[in-house]
């Protein structure tokens, strides 16, 4: 170990990918909060979109998506039986049976 801690990096979540994509035209459609003094009115308004406005599916497939992003930069683990596709992926490589 030693020296400093890396200051941890949040982790990427399917609203952050979709607020990247959506701010430009969101703004558009909100000039009242295009302000940059207005930042955290348009994070709210934003949040709310997403979790009201934006499909389930949509977000889920943002969600698999920042999870694939957060794992491939080592900021989760990947999941154990979690994300049932991929552990049934790893299950068919045989990850498990080599034990601990």
């Amino acid at each position: 170990g030693g020296g400093k801690r890396a200051r941890a990096r949040p982790v990427v979540s399917g609203y952050i990918l979709w607020s990247k994509e959506a701010r430009d035209s969101f703004k558009e459609s909100h000039p009242e909060l295009a302000d940059k003094e207005k930042h955290h009115e348009l994070r709210k308004a934003m949040m709310r979109h997403y979790s009201q406005e934006v499909s389930a599916d949509e977000r889920a497939e943002f969600e698999a998506k920042a999870h694939a992003i957060s794992v491939e930069k080592g900021l989760v683990a990947p999941d154990d039986g979690e994300q049932g596709d991929v552990s049934m992926m790893a299950a068919a490589g045989g990850a498990k049976a080599e034990g601990g």
